[in-house]
């Protein structure tokens, strides 16, 4: 399967918008782990008032699903976009990885590893691409 990539849809975005969308910033930083981990302790605290009645199926759902999603807060982090101190991406990112049970320095090269290869399918370097090009697959 053969994309081209001319025809995907870009939008035109101003210069000086796209740099302040961009802009690194702690507060940013903080308000996203503000409101994960508010949610996650919230729900993880109804889920325990609640235990022992069914309402404590909901909230554990809810828990779960919140705390699954600490795989972004690992990734932004890892990849230091999250927050605009060096000291604060590499603390969360700590927090993450041990969340998402992974090591955090073998996992941050490996990563990286992983996003030099991405944009070259020569070879099968990287197994998280394999559905996207056909060839592999005979």
């Amino acid at each position: 399967m053969e994309v081209d990539l001319t025809k995907w849809h870009r939008c035109e975005v101003d210069k000086k918008q796209f740099s302040a969308l961009i802009k690194k910033s702690d507060w940013s930083g903080f308000k996203h782990m503000i409101i994960f981990f508010g949610s996650l302790f919230f729900f993880g605290y109804l889920a325990f008032l609640t235990w022992g009645t069914w309402w404590s199926v909901l909230f554990f759902l809810i828990y779960g699903n919140i705390y699954c999603t600490c795989d972004a807060i690992w990734h932004e982090t890892g990849h230091k976009t999250a927050f605009k101190s060096k000291f604060w991406n590499e603390f969360f990112y700590q927090i993450a990885s041990y969340m998402n049970n992974f090591e955090p320095v073998r996992w941050r090269w490996s990563h990286f590893k992983h996003h030099s290869h991405t944009a070259f399918m020569l070879t099968m370097l990287d197994l998280s691409m394999i559905g996207s090009n056909s060839k592999y697959l005979q």
